[in-house]
C-alpha cells in the first residue's frame, strides 16, 4: 500500500511539474531592436521575422507617409499659382506642376500601401505577392 501511495505522489508530482513547466513564461528579450530608419529600412526588410518587426516597419511607413504632407502641400501651391497663368506658353509649366503634386500624393498613398501590408503581415493576413496592393505603378 505505501509503495503504491508513493507510486500516485511521484506521479502527481511529475504531472504537475510538465504542466508548470509547459505554462512557464519564456524570457522575453528585453532588449529593443534599433528604429527603423532611412538607412537600416532594406536590412529590416529583409530581416522581417516577427509582428514586431512587421509593426516597426509599418510605423516607418506611416511616418514616412505624414512627412509627405508638407511636400504635397507645397505641389499643390505650387500648382494652383501655375494654373493662374493664361496663354499656350503656360500649359507645358502647367502639366508639369500637375504631375509633381500627382507625384507627392502617389508616393504617400504608396507608404500608407506598405504600412498596410505590414500589418497585415504583423497580424497574419499576409497580402499574396501576386495581388499587389491598389494600382499598378508605371515606371518609366
Amino acid at each position: 500500500m505505501a509503495g503504491r501511495r508513493a507510486m500516485v505522489l511521484a506521479t502527481a508530482l511529475l504531472s504537475a511539474a510538465l504542466v508548470g513547466a509547459g505554462t512557464t513564461p519564456k524570457p522575453r528579450s528585453t532588449a529593443k531592436a534599433a528604429p527603423v530608419t532611412d538607412a537600416n529600412v532594406a536590412e529590416r526588410v529583409l530581416s522581417a521575422r516577427t509582428r514586431s518587426d512587421n509593426e516597426a516597419l509599418a510605423a516607418y511607413y506611416k511616418a514616412k507617409a505624414a512627412a509627405e504632407e508638407p511636400r504635397i502641400e507645397h505641389f499643390d501651391q505650387l500648382f494652383r499659382a501655375y494654373m493662374k497663368l493664361e496663354g499656350r506658353w503656360a500649359e507645358p509649366l502647367q502639366r508639369q506642376a500637375r504631375a509633381l503634386l500627382k507625384a507627392a500624393r502617389m508616393s504617400k498613398q504608396r507608404y500608407l500601401y506598405l504600412a498596410q501590408d505590414h500589418l497585415d503581415q504583423a497580424w497574419g493576413e499576409p497580402v499574396p505577392p501576386a495581388t499587389p496592393s491598389g494600382p499598378k505603378l508605371r515606371l518609366e
